[in-house]
């Protein structure tokens, strides 16, 4: 997962010397869904047996995740058939969790998921166009497209009151999303920014010229050096080499238009005036947005609250769940979110 437009050249963790360039934000850097919901496939259980490799046995998160069976239902997004995963009651508060470039629901926000429905949160955390198991399409993405696809699912699905969290790419798809719906009760912003810049978009396509010349796993191994933090990554051989398998698999094309679908947005002020309680979460060692750049995000929204997750980099929900989960679940809790 490269920098996305909203952030300066990205550090590679181990080579201090090293930069990468041009990610589209360089800002400043179950059950199964109910009734008729699937368009064609009906829907598939994910049960926890098949999430807990990266979940350390015996340990309490384990023992949530096997406690959570998380359902995956194939949802109409306007004609898109988009892969949902649902966890929770079904008559919880609702919060909708947005994955980030180059990864899927399931992969980066298992743990979130099991700590949120078992906090009392119905989830949802939808496959973008071209992961998971939601199909890749000729359209150029952009961050509205992503965010069109997510407000159409939610339609279909009846939901009329929610929470929306991104991370990285995610955050300015949840920020666009909140706005499209109109029944936004809170936004997270994790990791990510709200604006891109021509410097960051001219990067992002000096990097995809180079990686082109790139092997799909040698590109994902070069991604892997770039987003962890290297003590992660040294500490958790296992769920680096998972993510450079599921990079390789990856539709390239796809990859490749998502590296370019924050090109010319600015949602600073609109999400100003969006009059809901936001939370901005950044990571102390991220290489990809600065701590700085988020906060200066969160003082441009009234009212916004601002947290800094200690030793971790930009993979904050994988890195630090102990921190992020419960920080996002106390948040989703005080705005009044019964949990």
């Amino acid at each position: 997962m490269m920098r996305p437009p909203f952030a300066g050249a990205a550090r590679i963790p181990g080579k201090m010397s090293r930069r990468v360039r041009g990610c589209p934000f360089r800002a400043l850097r179950c059950g199964g869904l109910p009734k008729i919901h699937a368009l064609a496939n009906p829907p598939e259980p994910c049960r926890a047996r098949a999430l807990t490799r990266a979940v350390p046995a015996g340990s309490m998160r384990h023992m949530n995740v096997l406690r959570d069976p998380i359902g995956r239902s194939i949802v109409d997004a306007a004609g898109l058939p988009l892969s949902m995963l649902e966890a929770g009651p079904a008559d919880g508060p609702v919060v909708v969790l947005i994955h980030g470039l180059g990864w899927d629901a399931l992969s980066l926000w298992r743990g979130t998921i099991a700590a949120l429905s078992e906090a009392g949160f119905r989830v949802l955390a939808p496959d973008m166009r071209g992961v998971g198991a939601t199909p890749a399409t000729e359209a150029a993405y952009s961050i509205d497209l992503y965010a069109a696809d997510v407000v159409a699912a939610l339609q279909t699905l009846g939901v009329t009151r929610l929470a929306f969290a991104g991370f990285s790419l995610g955050a300015p798809v949840a920020a666009a999303a909140a706005l499209r719906h109109g029944g936004a009760s809170a936004l997270v912003l994790a990791c990510g920014g709200l604006s891109s810049s021509p410097q960051a978009e001219a990067g992002t396509e000096n990097m995809l010229a180079r990686v082109a010349t790139l092997s799909a796993r040698e590109f994902a191994m070069e991604q892997a050096e770039a987003i962890f933090h290297p003590a992660w990554a040294e500490a958790h051989p296992g769920a680096v080499a998972a993510f450079i398998e599921r990079r390789t698999a990856m539709d390239q094309d796809a990859l490749f238009r998502a590296f370019r679908s924050a090109r010319g947005i600015d949602l600073r002020a609109s999400v100003a005036g969006l009059g809901v309680p936001v939370q901005v979460i950044a990571a102390a060692e991220d290489s990809f947005i600065t701590v700085e750049a988020l906060r200066a995000i969160a003082d441009g929204i009234p009212g916004a609250r601002f947290a800094v997750l200690p030793d971790c980099g930009h993979m904050a929900p994988v890195e630090r769940p102990d921190l992020f989960e419960p920080l996002l679940a106390e948040f989703l809790t005080a705005i009044g979110a019964p949990a």
